[in-house]
């Protein structure tokens, strides 16, 4: 996996109509920021290094959790000089928010459910489970 330096980032967010914000928060960083059609904020730093390169894991963790992209868009958005399209979200994080994070993830360990299938059980119903498979031994 080939990683950008801070420059093909920045150039991406450009390209992507992020903003540049709080320009003052750090002297060695520049803040973009997101705001998708579904009104999820996405927020990311870029190193005033523009010329220095990351490692692959770090560089998965941006893509992921920061740009909320694939590297494949990435490179895409850059070489076509387009924003990307993302597709819209579900409203399950709001569903999720609900319901208590040590009964999602015992769920989760236990019974191997996804976020998505505890998202559709409700409050109510994911502690009961949770609560049951609490209940049982572990094996």
């Amino acid at each position: 996996m080939r990683t950008p330096d801070w420059s093909e980032v920045e150039a991406f967010c450009r390209i992507d109509g992020w903003e540049e914000v709080s320009v003052g928060r750090s002297p060695d960083h520049r803040y973009h920021r997101l705001v998708l059609d579904d009104g999820a904020v996405l927020e990311t730093r870029i190193s005033h290094s523009s010329k220095k390169t990351m490692s692959q894991g770090r560089w998965r963790a941006i893509l992921r959790d920061q740009l909320s992209v694939s590297d494949e868009d990435f490179w895409k958005s850059l070489r076509d000089k387009k924003p990307v399209q993302r597709p819209s979200r579900q409203p399950l994080e709001e569903e999720i928010e609900q319901i208590p994070l040590w009964a999602a993830e015992l769920l989760t360990a236990r019974l191997g459910m996804s976020l998505e299938d505890i998202a559709r059980l409700g409050r109510d119903r994911a502690i009961e489970l949770a609560r049951e498979a609490w209940a049982k031994p572990n094996g």
